[in-house]
């Protein structure tokens, strides 16, 4: 790692001498705006890719990156503000070099377009780049799949060109949720997480525009489309090759969700034919189990109907996943409770099971993990009402 940081600084050390260099010589070299994407890292909040914006001016010692992707942990109450839905980011300019090494460490590629763009929209782009940095203008309230790093940077260059941008929609119709797992496949848990908290909503076909909320769709975008009759995109370099040693190591498949989901199925499913046939009950594995249905039906509760994240209402996953669950994770306990206890269950078990029946008319993909996890639920309900029938007959 010491060998690689040290090559890669040489490499910018001697990037910006020849820089330098050609200013000397160039000093009536026009002002270049050009477009940075940078792609998917190995950390989880580097999966989607990045965008910037590059504005260089050799006759000036310009070189600086508009960088839309910014924000602070520092920010009073992020983590509540982040999980309602209302981060805040700001546009942040930085040099060019520091931007560049950032990617080159983490062993991103990063590709640079450079606008079709004349003199005139250039300046215009680059004042409102400034103006939109300003302390008082670079704050925005940001969406993950409507206003994020790469739909600001199409939003600016669009408002300031002479014409309109014309994109070609290349491929076939797609969902917000497709888009995702384009990107988090690479690890299951992540997709799993993702697919619990995503509602039908992200399951709607979306336009080509708001495909471009992933930098990688953003850059094949550009590479094609045209201002009038106009290409956009005037030459594309690769600024920092992508680190052919960076592989993301397949998970085992022992570890993976659908695995370990059906592993808990099949060893619930033993602990219920023994409670069944020896009139056993283990209270506290209903207890965990119910317990962190329970807290992960608060967390869906609040983001369905509370938060104001976008494509995470309307989430069928609060039917099996619903606070009430921690009812009968304490209930269990309660001798008293029993009678209710019986039918909150029976409530449970008919709801899961219309859940399950009424699935493919529900217009929202589910993963495939799940189904194990509501089977788990229903086991348990209706073991819980075999057993009280019985004690009743007694």
């Amino acid at each position: 790692m010491k060998k690689k940081s040290f090559l890669i600084y040489s490499l910018i050390f001697l990037y910006s001498f020849l820089n330098f260099s050609l200013k000397a010589q160039n000093g009536d070299s026009l002002l270049q705006v050009s477009l940075l994407t940078a792609s998917p890292g190995e950390m989880a909040y580097e999966r989607f890719g990045h965008t910037a914006l590059r504005v260089k001016d050799k006759s000036k010692d310009l070189d600086v990156v508009f960088n839309y992707g910014v924000f602070s942990f520092n920010t009073p109450n992020f983590y509540y503000r982040f999980v309602k839905g209302e981060t805040d980011y700001i546009l942040a300019a930085v040099n060019f070099p520091y931007f560049l090494t950032e990617y080159a460490l983490r062993g991103s590629r990063v590709t640079e377009q450079i606008l079709n763009l004349t003199p005139e929209e250039k300046t215009k782009l680059f004042e409102a780049l400034k103006l939109n940095a300003q302390k008082e203008n670079r704050v925005y309230r940001y969406s993950f799949l409507f206003d994020n790093c790469s739909t600001r940077p199409r939003d600016i260059i669009e408002n300031n060109i002479n014409g309109k941008v014309n994109y070609l929609n290349p491929g076939p119709e797609v969902t917000f949720r497709d888009l995702v797992h384009s990107k988090s496949d690479v690890d299951p848990w992540l997709t799993f997480g993702i697919d619990l908290v995503f509602g039908k909503n992200a399951d709607k076909t979306i336009s080509y525009r708001q495909e471009m909320f992933l930098p990688e769709i953003l850059m094949q975008a550009f590479e094609t489309a045209k201002i009038d009759d106009k290409p956009l995109i005037n030459q594309t370099n690769i600024l920092v090759m992508e680190d052919s040693d960076k592989e993301i190591s397949p998970l085992n498949p022992l570890l993976s969700p659908l695995f370990v989901c059906w592993s808990l199925f099949v060893l619930i499913l033993i602990l219920s034919i023994i409670d069944v046939s020896k009139n056993i009950q283990f209270k506290l594995s209903d207890t965990i189990l119910f317990g962190i249905a329970g807290i992960a039906g608060i967390i869906l509760f609040y983001l369905n109907f509370i938060s104001v994240h976008p494509a995470v209402d309307n989430n069928y996953n609060c039917v099996w996943l619903q606070p009430l669950q921690l009812f009968a994770a304490i209930a269990i306990w309660v001798k008293s409770s029993k009678r209710i206890l019986y039918y909150y269950h029976f409530v449970n078990f008919v709801a899961l099971s219309v859940l399950l029946l009424c699935y493919w008319f529900l217009q929202q993909v589910f993963n495939a993990a799940f189904f194990p996890l509501i089977g788990v639920l229903m086991l348990r309900s209706l073991t819980y009402i075999i057993i009280y029938k019985r004690e009743k007959r007694f």
